[in-house]
């Protein structure tokens, strides 16, 4: 977004201040986000080897029946497990990051 600079200049340290706390807003969303979407990837990959299409309510197996470059695929089970509970952590250490500095 582009904002006019005599327009920011207009609202002095207060705006820029307020544009700095937008950026800081938005990369820790970001943040939290894609650790979000990390763990939710794991966790679903794990179901998808683990679980049959009646517990999942989804076709189980697909994306072995695929080839797809899955966690379980590509470094095994265990090791997707672990990463899971790996990411859990992360997301929540950011969490209580952030929250501390708000």
């Amino acid at each position: 977004m582009r904002t006019n600079r005599s327009h920011v200049e207009k609202l002095g340290p207060a705006g820029r201040d307020e544009r700095q706390r937008r950026r800081q807003e938005t990369f820790r969303c970001h943040t939290v986000r894609g650790a979000t979407w990390s763990r939710f990837q794991v966790i679903d990959d794990i179901l998808d080897v683990t679980q049959t299409s009646e517990i999942l309510g989804k076709s189980a197996g697909k994306d072995v029946a695929a080839k797809k470059a899955t966690y379980p695929a590509v470094i095994g089970l265990e090791k997707s497990r672990a990463e899971a509970r790996r990411s859990r952590a992360r997301r929540t250490m950011l969490c209580l990051y952030f929250a501390e500095r708000r």
